[in-house]
């Protein structure tokens, strides 16, 4: 670099690049292969290290372009479409909804009713993408008694267990019965129903989590046959 703060070439003297990017150097080994530029550029070629994908650590692409990683989150989002599919029919079958109450024959003063579902909670992956749960959280209020703080409960306990479990110490189950949302109310909620595949919680999950992880924890942990994880070389 020159006194002026520009770039120099040291090899042709010219201004604004470098030896390595010099398009006289270039031209000149185009027209003598034998000579000293096309051996200096092939020996530089030789020497230079490839660089690896940074999802499946393989050669020849990149993490945008990875063929793995792209597979991947395609069985994730048919995988968590089809959970919340079967969280929707659960619903429907007990019209669970906003406005739906809770109620605790042995404890009235518990009762409950559901103000908020939280649908991009609601998936087969933690917030941090790493362990598969069982589901996400509902939001609930308590419009009866003084405690009037939201309290959260997953939702598969309130569609099949009907139980909670207590924040008390002894951790006692309290049941509970579902006071479901009117037939009128209930149509209105699930025709406007739209719930969206979590792309980038999906994203999270692959990248924080690596190519062999998310290929176990798919063949392990979601039932993923081998098979549906084996892309042909090369798809790029």
């Amino acid at each position: 670099m020159s006194w002026t703060g520009t770039v120099r070439c040291g090899y042709c003297g010219d201004e604004g690049h470098n030896r390595r990017k010099c398009p006289t150097m270039q031209e000149r080994a185009e027209q003598n292969p034998d000579g000293f530029s096309a051996r200096e550029i092939a020996r530089r070629k030789a020497n230079q290290n490839p660089r690896a994908c940074g999802y499946c650590r393989q050669f020849g692409h990149n993490k945008k372009t990875c063929g793995h990683r792209k597979l991947h989150i395609q069985h994730l989002t048919r995988l968590d479409t089809e959970y919340r599919e079967e969280i929707i029919t659960l619903m429907k079958e007990k019209s669970v909804g906003p406005g739906a109450f809770l109620i605790f024959p042995n404890a009235p003063y518990h009762s409950m009713m559901i103000t908020h579902i939280h649908w991009e909670h609601i998936s087969i992956l933690s917030s941090k993408g790493i362990y598969r749960v069982a589901a996400w959280k509902a939001v609930v209020g308590k419009p009866f008694g003084r405690d009037t703080h939201p309290q959260n409960m997953e939702i598969e306990e309130v569609l099949s267990k009907c139980s909670v479990r207590s924040s008390k110490r002894d951790g006692a189950l309290r049941e509970f019965y579902i006071e479901g949302l009117s037939p009128k109310l209930a149509e209105k909620y699930f025709k406007n129903l739209q719930v969206k595949p979590n792309l980038s919680l999906y994203e999270e999950y692959v990248d924080s989590n690596g190519a062999s992880t998310t290929r176990w924890n798919l063949a392990d942990s979601f039932g993923v046959d081998q098979e549906e994880l084996v892309i042909e070389e090369p798809t790029y």
